[in-house]
């Protein structure tokens, strides 16, 4: 995400547009960060998502993240 969105609420936006599109079908959602990318290993860590997994693909370290849809369908 650019700088300039940092803080304004868009990552929160963008869970809560997922989960409503899958609640009714799913639970459960998981996801993949790129742990190099840490503001979103940190972003993710802080709206309580779970870290699962740890996986390398093409020489990139991964972190498998759960989350609840109920926590974000709102």
């Amino acid at each position: 995400m650019a700088p300039e969105f940092h803080g304004r609420g868009v990552s929160r936006a963008l869970l809560s547009a997922v989960a409503r599109g899958l609640s009714g079908r799913y639970r459960y959602a998981a996801l993949f960060v790129e742990h190099s990318n840490h503001r979103s290993m940190t972003v993710h860590r802080h709206f309580g998502m779970r870290e699962q997994a740890e996986f390398t693909f093409q020489d990139r370290t991964y972190t498998a993240f759960t989350f609840s849809l109920s926590a974000f369908a709102q």
